[in-house]
C-alpha cells in the first residue's frame, strides 16, 4: 500500500505537470508568431498568476471537505478542455484570457496533490516530498524539448497536452478517498511562516513566471532558434532535478543555509541580461534552476513537517504566495521591454537580490535576540 501510495504520487503529479510545462513553452512562441509583443506575453503570464492567487487557497481550503481526489480529478478535465481553445482562438490577445481559464483548473489540482504528498510516505516525510518534486520536475524539464519538436505542429502539441490532462484526470480515480488532513499537528518543528515560508516561495513564483513567460520567445529574439531555447529549458529542468534530489537526501537538515544558496544562484539572471551566447545562457539558467530547486523544496519541506491538520489549506497559501509572485513577475517584467531583452532579466536580478538582503538581515537579527 506504501509503494502504490509512492507509484500514485509519481504519476498524478507527472501527468500533471508535462500539459502545464509544455503549454507554457509552446504558446508564447504560438503567440508571438500571431503577432504578440512582450507586453502581451507578459499579461499572459499576469493572468494565470493572478486567477491562481484568487483560486489557489479558496481550493485548498475546500479540498478538506469536498476531497482531494475529485479536486484533482475536475481540475485537471477542466484544463484540458480549457486548452482546446488555443485551437480555435488566433488573436493572442485572447490568450491571456485562456490562460487565466487554465489557472482555475491548475489551482484546483496542486494543493490537492501537495497534501495527498505528506502521506504518500508515512514515516520519511522528505522521502514524499522528494518524490513529488522530483516527478513533476521530470514533467517540467522534458516538455520543452517535447515542446520544440512538435513547435511547427501546434495542433498535434495540443492534443497531445489534451490527452495527456484526461489520462492524469483518470489516474486521479486511483488514489485513495482518504482525506489527508485529519492527523495531529507535529511538534517541534518550528518555522517562520513568513520568512521561510512566504518570502521564499514568492521570489520562487515571481522568478520562474519571468523565465516561463518570457523565455521561449526570448530565445527566438536572441537568434536561438526553439529547438536550442527547449535544450536549454530541458537542461536547466535536469538540474533542478537534481536540486530536489539532493534535498531529499541532505540539505532538507540545513534550512537557513540552502534557502541562501537558492537566493544567491537566482543573482545569476545578470548573465542572463547580459551575454545571449549558447553557453553563457545554458549555464546561468541551469545555476538559477537549481537555485529555484533549493527554495521550492526547502518551502514545501517545512510545510508538510509542520503541518498535518487542514494540510489543504496550507499548501493552499503556499501555492497563493506562488501566485502573487506569478503576477508580478511577468507584470513587471514586461512592462519595460519595450527598452530591450535585458529588462526582464534584469527585473528578477533585481528581486533576488532585495530578498538575498532582507533574509540576510534576518538571519542577523535571529542571532542577535
Amino acid at each position: 500500500m506504501k509503494n502504490s501510495k509512492i507509484v500514485l504520487l509519481f504519476l498524478i503529479s507527472t501527468l500533471s505537470q508535462f500539459p502545464l510545462s509544455m503549454i507554457r513553452f509552446i504558446v508564447p512562441i504560438q503567440a508571438k508568431d500571431l503577432g504578440a509583443n512582450f507586453f502581451i506575453l507578459g499579461l499572459m503570464g499576469m493572468a494565470y498568476g493572478l486567477v491562481y492567487i484568487l483560486l489557489a487557497g479558496y481550493f485548498g481550503k475546500i479540498s478538506e471537505k469536498f476531497g482531494h481526489k475529485r479536486m484533482i480529478y475536475i481540475g485537471l478535465l477542466l484544463y484540458a478542455i480549457v486548452i482546446l481553445l488555443y485551437l480555435i482562438i488566433k488573436n493572442p490577445l485572447f490568450f491571456i484570457f485562456i490562460r487565466g481559464g487554465e489557472a482555475i483548473g491548475m489551482a484546483m489540482v496542486w494543493p490537492s496533490i501537495e497534501a495527498f504528498s505528506q502521506f504518500a510516505h508515512e514515516k520519511r516525510i522528505e522521502h514524499s516530498v522528494m518524490v513529488y518534486t522530483l516527478s513533476w520536475s521530470v514533467a517540467a524539464s522534458l516538455a520543452p524539448y517535447i515542446g520544440a519538436l512538435f513547435i511547427k505542429d501546434f495542433a498535434i502539441a495540443i492534443l497531445l497536452i489534451f490527452s495527456v490532462s484526461i489520462a492524469g484526470s483518470i489516474v486521479s480515480y486511483l488514489l485513495p478517498v482518504k482525506n489527508y488532513a485529519i492527523l495531529e499537528e507535529r511538534k517541534n518543528y518550528e518555522v517562520n511562516l513568513f520568512f521561510e515560508i512566504l518570502i521564499p516561495i514568492f521570489i520562487y513564483g515571481f522568478n520562474s513566471s519571468v523565465v516561463l513567460s518570457f523565455y521561449p520567445a526570448f530565445g527566438l529574439e536572441a537568434n536561438l532558434n526553439a529547438y536550442y531555447t527547449g535544450i536549454i529549458m530541458t537542461v536547466s529542468g535536469i538540474f533542478m532535478i537534481i536540486a530536489f534530489l539532493f534535498s531529499g537526501l541532505f540539505f532538507y537538515k540545513m534550512k537557513k543555509h540552502v534557502l541562501i544558496l537558492g537566493f544567491l544562484l537566482q543573482l545569476l539572471f545578470f548573465f542572463t541580461a547580459y551575454n545571449f551566447s549558447f553557453i553563457v545562457q545554458i549555464i546561468s539558467l541551469s545555476g538559477i534552476y537549481f537555485g529555484e530547486g533549493l527554495i521550492y523544496y526547502n518551502v514545501l519541506f517545512n510545510i508538510v513537517k509542520s503541518f498535518q491538520r487542514n494540510v489543504g489549506s496550507k499548501t493552499g497559501l503556499f501555492e497563493t504566495s506562488i501566485g502573487l509572485g506569478s503576477v508580478l513577475g511577468p507584470l513587471i517584467g514586461g512592462l519595460p521591454t519595450i527598452f530591450g531583452l535585458r529588462f526582464p532579466w534584469i527585473v528578477s536580478f533585481a528581486a533576488s537580490l532585495a530578498v538575498l538582503i532582507i533574509y540576510i538581515i534576518y538571519i542577523i537579527y535571529n542571532k542577535i535576540n
